[in-house]
């Protein structure tokens, strides 16, 4: 309200008249002095009331159409991730479909999708727009899982908004990626057993913030992106066994079969140790042939028949 009345100082008004409805403050009507240099009269005032009572009316039924507006369209954005995540394989095709998908209601200047490289210990950048235009050079650049906001984000696996980025940093005692970075808004890439990464949108400007409303709607896409991910995720993983398989099926070197054959159990299985015999046909015994992650001074040891 103080904010309010200084605002209202400036204008140096003759008369204010607020434009409020029931239940809310629409925003004031200011008038200056009439051209005459007459004051203004009672019946004016009411008639300016009036006024003001139609006009907040009006406003308000105005604001109630575009926020059902914003959100039909926030819907069928959702609903186009939703079935394009169904029949699209393609990473690249996938992040792309984020970001369009989310440009339809967010400025997305500055945008980035960042996955979490638990193995390596590394965030990595797999999509970068900077100044509205995508960075190829940025896919795929790397930095330590301890820096970066969306360090936090996937540690809580929580949305986090904040007006000045360098400051957040320094609150939550977190080191700073190299971006010019002022308002930052960043939510998690959730999949059902992890979370993958995160979702982010900048400002490179001081003057822009980002709201509650655009928070919720970020995190309702990245809830479909995160799907997506995964999907694309798993897919990969597949492909790369089917291609262990073929070369597998398509190899004539016994101890390079036995190798794979054991080495794609203790993947899949994800166990520490595996080992491999084979039956030696005259005497019955099983004869240790490949070992892994323990007991290579097993090979060639024989198990006695029975």
């Amino acid at each position: 309200m103080n904010d309010d009345r200084a605002q209202l100082a400036v204008l140096a008004a003759d008369i204010i008249v607020a434009l409020a409805t029931k239940n809310n403050l629409m925003g004031w009507l200011a008038l200056g002095p009439r051209r005459t240099g007459e004051p203004y009269r009672k019946d004016d005032i009411q008639f300016l009331e009036a006024i003001a009572d139609q006009a907040s009316l009006a406003v308000e039924r105005a604001q109630v159409v575009e926020a059902l507006e914003r959100r039909v369209n926030q819907l069928n954005v959702l609903s186009q991730i939703s079935q394009v995540v169904n029949f699209t394989i393609d990473f690249d095709d996938l992040l792309e479909l984020v970001y369009a998908q989310t440009s339809r209601e967010f400025d997305t200047t500055n945008f980035y999708i960042v996955l979490h490289d638990e193995g390596a210990g590394v965030f990595r950048h797999v999509f970068v727009v900077e100044i509205g235009e995508r960075l190829n050079d940025g896919d795929d650049e790397t930095w330590p899982e301890a820096a970066g906001l969306e360090s936090l984000v996937v540690k809580t696996g929580q949305p986090l908004r904040t007006p000045n980025y360098e400051e957040a940093c320094s609150k939550y005692n977190i080191a700073s990626i190299d971006r010019p970075h002022h308002a930052w808004l960043g939510v998690p890439l959730r999949a059902p057993e992890r979370t993958l990464g995160a979702l982010v949108v900048a400002a490179h400007t001081p003057e822009r913030i980002f709201t509650q409303e655009q928070q919720q709607f970020l995190a309702s896409i990245a809830d479909q992106g995160a799907a997506a991910v995964h999907k694309a995720e798993l897919y990969g993983q597949a492909e790369n066994r089917s291609q262990q398989l073929q070369t597998l099926l398509g190899t004539l070197d016994l101890d390079r079969v036995l190798h794979l054959i054991l080495y794609n159990a203790v993947e899949l299985i994800d166990c520490e140790a595996g080992s491999l015999l084979l039956a030696d046909e005259e005497s019955g015994d099983y004869i240790f042939r490949v070992t892994s992650g323990a007991g290579e001074e097993l090979i060639d040891t024989r198990i006695p028949a029975g």
